[in-house]
């Protein structure tokens, strides 16, 4: 299984369309989320993905702090697609955006907008919860952050 991190605008085309396609999959089929995926932050976001045999098994995006709201950098978009699912994806693709987030943002926690039945998970990687239950895409959320690195 081959890693892949790169800048929105390093992505290839079919690259685009792969991650995209696997979005699709699991957010609105799956997850029937209708609230539009395609938000803009994409283009100014670094695209982290795991790849067999030219399939996009798990993927997230990391945001920049210049990009989010609060100025801190945040990780999402979170998703392993069925088949890959229960083989510790999720767990290292967390790690792996979590040890990229504090290469370059060393100083800066880290902020997630959880689904409601993965905090426990988060909270196993050093995650804590920084907010009541709220819905974001008609699904059930908490806010959470991992302290700064240094």
């Amino acid at each position: 299984m081959e890693l892949k991190l790169k800048w929105f605008k390093e992505l290839s085309g079919e690259e685009v369309y792969r991650l995209m396609q696997a979005r699709s999959e699991v957010f609105f089929l799956e997850q029937q989320i209708t609230v539009e995926d395609a938000d803009g932050i994409d283009l100014q976001a670094l695209h982290l993905w795991l790849e067999e045999a030219g399939e996009v098994v798990a993927l997230l995006r990391i945001l920049p702090p210049e990009v989010t709201e609060d100025g801190f950098p945040s990780i999402g978009r979170l998703l392993v697609r069925r088949p890959w699912r229960r083989r510790g994806l999720c767990r290292r693709m967390m790690l792996e955006a979590i040890d990229c987030v504090q290469r370059n943002w060393p100083q800066l926690e880290i902020h997630i907008s959880a689904q409601r039945y993965l905090v426990d998970f988060y909270g196993e990687l050093g995650f804590e919860i920084t907010s009541d239950i709220y819905l974001e895409a008609g699904i059930e959320h908490q806010s959470m952050r991992m302290a700064a690195k240094c």
